[in-house]
């Protein structure tokens, strides 16, 4: 099966624990929903040691749009009020 990966740079933030990939696969527009959460391990099994970056391989599917929402050691998920839509490879 064919795969696709996103990749973004680690959130400085304090606090933060993980990442909440949400996905849409009906347009920029969603809604999202949500696909996997990424834990900010540094290094970990999803961490890019040699770029410094996370990242998430998903099945290939070339309409799918990602956005991601930071989870911290309290509870909170953080979004924006519109965080930015990405595509895979991008």
């Amino acid at each position: 099966m064919a795969e696709q990966t996103i990749k973004w740079l680690p959130i400085t933030t304090p606090n933060i624990i993980a990442y909440e990939i949400i996905h849409s696969d009906t347009g920029i527009a969603g809604p999202y929903t949500p696909l996997n959460i990424v834990l900010h391990q540094i290094p970990g099994p999803n961490w890019n040691a040699v770029d410094g970056y996370f990242f998430y391989t998903d099945v290939e599917i070339s309409y799918r749009w990602y956005r991601l929402r930071t989870l911290d050691r309290y509870g909170n998920v953080a979004e924006d009020d519109a965080p930015t839509p990405f595509q895979a490879n991008g």
